[in-house]
């Protein structure tokens, strides 16, 4: 229900539509397995975290006419240089909704969340995770970041060991400051 109930008709048909919206968002978006898991850990260890992450696809890169890429500049787009740069549009989007386990979180100490200034999440990755992940990221001596870093192998007296691959562990730290 709109909080505001007066006879705005355009008011009525934009709240329709952003409803609509985030109907679709919620089951493309794995909201509701990821909140399952959330509710179970928050039960279980009085913890339980979810973590939303954007996802665009780009199409097909484009050329900017320089009256476009003046635009951009005088609105407080893109610098000047990345503007000779032809622009990749996002031709799909979404907001997907990720579990994270109690064991693969961390948070500056703080008493209250307000005052929390860093979190930070641990995913493990296999080779080809890593690869897409950072695709372009070299080190001084030419070889990719992604094919240096070391994999941890499962533990052998894990049930499904034998069908679990190796996996990095990486951390990505949001930093408020």
């Amino acid at each position: 229900e709109r909080r505001y109930l007066d006879k705005d008709v355009l008011g009525r048909f934009a709240s329709m539509v952003i409803e609509r919206a985030c109907e679709v968002q919620i089951e493309l978006g794995g909201f509701h397995s990821s909140m399952q898991q959330v509710v179970l850990d928050y039960l279980l260890v009085g913890r339980g975290v979810q973590w939303s992450r954007y996802e665009p696809t780009y199409g097909a890169a484009e050329e900017v006419s320089e009256g476009e890429a003046e635009n951009e500049d005088a609105t407080g787009g893109d610098d000047a240089e990345e503007a000779d740069e032809p622009v990749k549009p996002v031709t799909y989007e979404k907001v997907c909704d990720d579990y994270v386990g109690f064991k693969d979180f961390r948070h500056s100490p703080e008493r209250t969340w307000e005052e929390v200034w860093w979190v930070a999440k641990r995913e493990w990755l296999t080779r080809r995770q890593l690869r897409d992940r950072f695709p372009d990221k070299k080190r001084d001596d030419g070889r990719l970041v992604a094919d240096v870093i070391p994999l941890v192998k499962p533990d052998k007296n894990s049930p499904d060991a034998m069908y679990r691959m190796p996996k990095a562990p990486i951390w990505e730290l949001w930093d408020r400051r």
